[in-house]
């Protein structure tokens, strides 16, 4: 990075610490979730020193004595300008170098060992809804590896990805154009910002031999699998693709793409095949009347659920009992 943009960063960083230090900014602005040290995207949009979109501001590392142990409401990407800054996320002491990035996911619980003026870094807040998108438009390239990312989503306190960029010129300009959107206000537009987000992300998903650190917990992909599935299980009797995308807080659209990658069929196929496994155990190991079988497995319509058990297994509920039960 240009050496006068890092002065310029250090100038304004240094300043933002001053006003911290002072008193005239308190821990309050950062968070406000039953006493819980949660950064707040919309709190930090609102004292970040680039003007914020509605999904990313961007703002200097703070220079001061450590942070505490905190989690987000988003995505936070930081990279490190000059000099080196040290998260500790778990029991695990990550030191970034100068031209390391790390992404955190929007859980992610982390704190900052103490810096000096030299280690200059830059903090990029991404919204979910916004990664969300950015995941399913970089799906659609089969050279992109987007799925390093999912992870980012995931609710887990320890999700993380380090990635070693320095002297990587097309990542070194991307962040120097979001760096520039702090100190000079013709940069200050959320085209510029969402456009340089977008290929940070492309440049890192299409060369995953920079990840050089990664949290070695289950996968996203493994730990949302197992909730769906285990939603499903519990809930089958009023389980719906919203009520999960809630749970998981994704978009509909999003998570209905990802269960048929993930799963080769859809959630209403998922859905269908646990209440009809459940009804047809509870034909054989039960005298439950049939009417009731419908109401247990949670469907309304006795017609629907007729026609759908003749076309599952060839004969009715009825007829399926009177063959099978013993």
């Amino acid at each position: 990075m240009k050496d006068l943009l890092i002065s310029k960063l250090a100038e304004i960083s240094k300043n933002e610490s001053e006003i911290l230090i002072s008193g005239d900014i308190t821990r309050k602005d950062f968070f406000a979730k039953s006493g819980k040290f949660i950064i707040e995207r919309r709190r930090m949009a609102d004292i970040s020193l680039g003007v914020p979109t509605a999904s990313i501001c961007i703002h200097p590392h703070l220079i001061f004595d450590a942070f505490p142990a905190h989690t987000h409401d988003f995505i936070e990407l930081m990279y490190v300008c000059s000099g080196s800054i040290t998260h500790v996320i778990g029991n695990k002491h990550i030191r970034l170098e100068t031209g390391d990035i790390i992404l955190m996911g929007r859980a992610t619980r982390h704190s900052i060992l103490p810096t000096t003026e030299k280690d200059i870094g830059l903090n990029v807040i991404i919204s979910a809804d916004y990664i969300d998108t950015l995941l399913t438009e970089l799906g659609k390239s089969a050279a992109l590896h987007e799925k390093i990312f999912e992870r980012l989503l995931n609710d887990d306190e320890l999700q993380y990805c380090v990635f070693k960029t320095a002297d990587i010129g097309p990542i070194t300009n991307i962040i120097e154009n979001l760096a520039y959107a702090i100190i000079d206000d013709n940069m200050k537009d959320s085209f510029i910002m969402q456009t340089s987000i977008n290929l940070l992300f492309a440049y890192l998903a299409s060369t995953p031999n920079l990840l050089s650190d990664f949290s070695n917990m289950n996968t996203y992909a493994e730990l949302t699998k197992r909730k769906i599935l285990n939603y499903i299980e519990t809930s089958y009797q009023t389980a719906s693709l919203g009520e999960a995308a809630q749970m998981l807080g994704l978009s509909e659209a999003h998570l209905s793409r990802w269960i048929k990658q993930n799963f080769g069929i859809s959630f209403k196929e998922m859905l269908c095949n646990k209440r009809f496994d459940t009804a047809k155990n509870l034909l054989l190991n039960t005298n439950m009347p049939i009417s009731d079988v419908i109401v247990n497995v949670g469907y309304e319509n006795s017609s629907y659920f007729h026609k759908q058990f003749l076309k599952r297994f060839g004969t009715t509920p009825k007829g399926f009992r009177n063959q099978y039960k013993k």
